[in-house]
């Protein structure tokens, strides 16, 4: 079943008209009318409807179910990445984190960035695709770019912070899930020996440094390895 994304999406009507983009989609995908779609509303509520074209280029849907928070994990995951200068890698990351749950990105101004701006409207676009590809309710949250010392003193959502880098312990235990956990990764180079120091100041049984093996990652890869990891609960 398709998915378009509908931010007006709510309980209390039952028709919404389709339009721009998301009428594009279906016509493109030569859907008719008494076709079953999935609507999203990127703030946790996703609807079943019905189909109804109503002219070659608009469509209208009817709403006849409704589901809270589908396809989310029970827990936030925050994912703090260091901006890439290659955009398609950085874009890649985002794109498949979004697809493992991820529900708010933090672009990091690092000491080994080589950029310190995003292109936010399209990564927000590339995340509204991809919860429509992945059926998820929620549209994460694309962050202004910040360093890191300005984020741990700023967000205060997440109860458990995790660094991904070579220096920290390796990661055997099983983590305890359900807890909102902020994921650190650096850009190319990973982190520098004083942002590393930044981290061990505050290391605690919340502040985690990981090893993610004996390979070094790419920003990209390790990014998805570790949400991966987080969210089977390893």
């Amino acid at each position: 079943m398709e998915c378009v994304y509908i931010p007006e999406l709510n309980t209390k009507e039952t028709n919404y008209k389709i339009a721009d983009t998301e009428a594009h989609h279906l016509k493109v995908l030569r859907l008719q009318t008494g076709n079953q779609i999935l609507i999203t509303s990127g703030k946790g509520l996703m609807a079943q409807g019905t189909i109804i074209r109503t002219s070659k280029n608009n469509f209208e849907a009817n709403t006849v179910k409704y589901f809270h928070n589908m396809g989310e994990v029970s827990f936030k995951i925050g994912l703090a990445i260091g901006i890439l200068d290659n955009r398609e890698r950085f874009e890649f990351a985002i794109e498949k984190c979004t697809e493992l749950g991820v529900s708010a990105v933090y672009p990091l101004i690092t000491d080994h960035s080589q950029q310190n701006k995003i292109n936010k409207d399209r990564l927000i676009t590339k995340t509204i695709n991809t919860i429509k590809q992945c059926k998820r309710s929620v549209l994460p949250t694309i962050h202004n770019p910040i360093t890191i010392t300005e984020l741990l003193e700023n967000v205060k959502i997440f109860d458990r912070i995790i660094v991904a880098d070579e220096s920290g312990i390796n990661v055997t235990n099983k983590l305890e899930k359900n807890i909102n956990t902020l994921i650190f990764i650096g850009s190319e180079g990973g982190f520098s020996n004083t942002e590393l120091d930044i981290f061990r100041e505050k290391v605690s049984e919340n502040i985690i440094i990981w090893n993610l093996g004996n390979r070094r990652l790419r920003t990209e890869t390790a990014a998805i390895t570790s949400i991966s990891l987080l969210t089977l609960g390893f």
